[in-house]
């Protein structure tokens, strides 16, 4: 095999391990979702995850799942605030629901936004109770055209994750297939070569 058969091959497997740890150490960039304080606890009564958003015209909707943990029925409390990139705020409301024991329920929060919004924004929510608090931040991206909307779900997240790993894995079997019949194709002409200069050199003599 030629040195720089050997170089190609294990460059394209670099390539492959580089591309894997950033598909894994990026699941989060692709959608700009952070957790600010999500994490259960013993006593955490129930807990809270961000499903999408989405513009139409100049209403803003965003979707989340809140999932209860407790056996009991609780009132819950959210804060949101909608943040430009300068730190200002662009809305902000607040919402009270009752939320069942050991229950799963998806809620939908509707409000107006100024006619010039556009660009790069971020979302914190605060939900909490009594006893608890969840905090959650959710970069978002607003056209100007006001029609469209930018949602990726946690679920669309992961199809993208896997289909990008999918691909990556068929396109590196490939460029090694194509690799290993290029070199058994040479190798083999080597030897063809070399069984014809034998020959030569025994009619020769």
């Amino acid at each position: 095999m030629r040195k720089t058969e050997v170089v190609g091959f294990f460059g394209l497997l670099l390539v492959f391990v580089l591309l894997l740890t950033f598909i894994r150490n990026s699941n989060t960039d692709l959608v700009g979702f952070s957790i600010l304080n999500n994490t259960l606890k013993d006593t955490q009564d129930f807990k809270v995850e961000f499903d999408k958003y989405e513009r139409e015209g100049t209403k803003f909707k965003f979707m989340y799942k809140i999932i209860s943990l407790s056996k009991n029925h609780q009132d819950i409390s959210l804060f949101y605030i909608l943040k430009d990139s300068d730190g200002l705020s662009l809305h902000e409301g607040e919402e009270k629901f009752f939320l069942k024991s050991e229950s799963e329920e998806e809620k939908q929060v509707f409000f107006d936004l100024p006619k010039n919004a556009f660009g790069k924004f971020e979302l914190f929510m605060n939900f909490y109770n009594e006893k608890n608090i969840v905090e959650l931040k959710q970069d978002v991206v607003l056209s100007s055209q006001g029609v469209s909307a930018f949602a990726v779900s946690e679920s669309n997240k992961r199809t993208l994750s896997r289909t990008a790993l999918v691909f990556i894995t068929l396109l590196l079997f490939y460029f090694t297939v194509r690799f290993l019949k290029g070199h058994h194709e040479r190798t083999g002409k080597d030897k063809k070569i070399d069984r014809i200069e034998i020959e030569f050199k025994d009619k020769s003599f």
